[in-house]
């Protein structure tokens, strides 16, 4: 049976585009149909007024210090300032050519796996209004699934982009979009992202 999906109020609602750079999209399955489903839903956003949001990870040079060697993910990061990984000048951190940000949208960066972890994120969107937030980009059991989390946190109704989101194993992929996120969150196609949105 179809899911019954809540109506979409354009202006208090934000699409965010999570991780969509080189550094973190080169070894996902299906990468160019995800950054070609996540244009249509930037389209079709911005043609109905859902404001359009980037989070993109990247470090300073007095960032590599601030992580701790006992973080499992980030861990390897500690003490590499002088190889410069994930440098937020470095152009493989940059925001995917194909999505780019047009003048005026926020744009944020991040140092840990939530798009609210750090940055002044919820600081832009909470006096908007901000009460539904739509998530596409790399990777689905990263960024994705840690912001859905916060985003619950904050009291926020969640739409996850089913074919707009992926990760470098498509059978974690498949779980999370199909078993684990639908408990907090309304999984879409983009397709049915446009016609709500229509």
């Amino acid at each position: 049976m179809a899911q019954e999906l809540p109506p979409i109020e354009p202006e208090h609602t934000v699409l965010l585009i999570l991780d969509a750079q080189p550094s973190t999209s080169g070894n996902v399955t299906d990468r160019d149909a995800i950054i070609a489903n996540l244009a249509d839903a930037i389209a079709a956003a911005r043609a109905n007024g859902v404001r359009v949001a980037y989070v993109r990870a990247a470090f300073d040079d007095d960032e590599y210090a601030q992580v701790k060697p006992t973080n499992k993910l980030l861990g390897p990061l500690a003490g590499m300032a002088a190889h410069r990984p994930l440098h937020k000048d470095d152009p493989s951190t940059a925001v995917l050519s194909e999505l780019a940000p047009k003048d005026g949208e926020i744009i944020v960066r991040k140092n840990r796996i939530g798009a609210f972890s750090t940055g002044d994120l919820g600081d832009q969107l909470d006096p908007l209004g901000i009460d539904t937030v739509i998530l596409g980009g790399f990777s689905t059991s990263g960024v994705v699934l840690s912001t859905l989390r916060e985003a619950i946190d904050h009291d926020a109704r969640v739409f996850v982009l089913s074919d707009g989101t992926g990760d470098p194993l498509a059978d974690v992929h498949q779980v999370l979009t199909e078993k684990v996120f639908p408990t907090h969150a309304w999984v879409v196609t983009t397709a049915e992202l446009v016609g709500l949105l229509g």
